[in-house]
């Protein structure tokens, strides 16, 4: 009765830490322990010596758009790099929002994903949101042309 009355973080936690940490999607309804779980998770972590970094989405964003937009031709592969190779664990909260993730959002979630994807994500990624039946398929709209546009893109920065 208790267990189902107030988040079971610790349950979590525990459940996910003997589960080796890896990629991780963590779903649940706003107010279910899916950050707080992850926060202990980090502290347990970070008293090992391992590197974390925890963003919410639409911080992330913002940091893509500035990348996006700046001057220096590498900022979005440098933040890219950041997310996915520079720590032992990187968080993403808030994924799936009440929000929709705009096309620039899209290719960012995308081009994480195809890292983790490919091996080139060294950091363990750990995204979490209130995923639901199509929450997925409405944030890529259409994945096909996103995997191309990326694909372009990383052509046109090798030539």
């Amino acid at each position: 009765g208790k267990l189902f009355r107030t988040p079971p973080v610790k349950f979590v936690a525990q459940w996910i830490w003997d589960r080796d940490m890896s990629h991780l999607l963590i779903s649940g309804v706003t107010g279910s322990g899916k950050s707080t779980s992850a926060g202990y998770i980090a502290a347990r972590l970070m008293l090992e010596g391992k590197s974390l970094a925890y963003y919410t989405m639409p911080d992330l964003l913002a940091q893509w758009r500035n990348a996006r937009r700046s001057d220096r031709l590498d900022a979005d592969s440098a933040l890219l790099h950041r997310l996915c190779r520079c720590n032992d664990i990187t968080i993403i909260d808030e994924v799936i929002g009440k929000a929709p993730v705009s096309e620039s959002g899209q290719e960012l979630l995308f081009r994480i994903l195809e890292a983790v994807n490919n091996g080139e994500a060294t950091a363990r990624i750990w995204l979490m949101g209130n995923f639901y039946t199509g929450s997925i398929a409405n944030t890529f709209a259409d994945p096909e042309r996103k995997r191309k546009a990326a694909q372009s893109k990383k052509e046109n920065k090798n030539t």
